[in-house]
């Protein structure tokens, strides 16, 4: 995910280059789950710590 820093909106892409555009956070999940070639658990917890900020990131 990508957020350019233009307005409400983020670019969502996978690693074979496809790419949405989605508004706000619903949009998000919707765009990752079409690009994505499996079933994505917004409350799975390896996803949910995948996600979570590191040191770096706080």
């Amino acid at each position: 995910m990508s957020d350019p820093g233009t307005g409400p909106h983020c670019v969502v892409a996978n690693r074979k280059g496809a790419a949405e555009i989605a508004v706000g956070l619903p949009a998000v999940w919707q765009a990752a789950q079409r690009l994505s070639s499996r079933r994505i658990d917004v409350l799975d917890p390896a996803l949910l710590e995948a996600l979570a900020p590191g040191p770096a990131d706080a």
